[in-house]
């Protein structure tokens, strides 16, 4: 991620994202490891009072998962990048080790 080129890439590929996106996976990882509350995605991320009811920053989540995909774990299957811990936020996973 280079945030001064708003630019992300997997695998040595460039993935594009919306500035939403971009600011979204920016601030997950800034807390990877750490679950970030919607109320609080919503409020840093899109810039307004956080409704229970407004499922905008969700569907900006479900739009940054399909595009940065799975990561592969250690055992060699594959982990979701950004989990959902229901009713609280999202989390963006830590690989084992680091």
């Amino acid at each position: 991620m280079d945030r001064g080129t708003y630019c992300v890439y997997r695998g040595g590929e460039p993935v594009e994202l919306t500035v939403v996106e971009f600011e979204l996976l920016a601030l997950l990882l800034q807390s990877a490891g750490r679950v970030i509350t919607r109320e609080e995605l919503v409020k840093s991320v899109l810039g307004r009072q956080f409704n229970p009811l407004d499922r905008s920053i969700d569907m900006h989540v479900s739009n940054l998962r399909k595009k940065l995909g799975h990561r592969v774990s250690v055992a060699g299957g594959s982990v979701e990048r950004i989990r959902n811990v229901r009713g609280v936020g999202y989390v963006y996973t830590v690989a084992p080790g680091g």
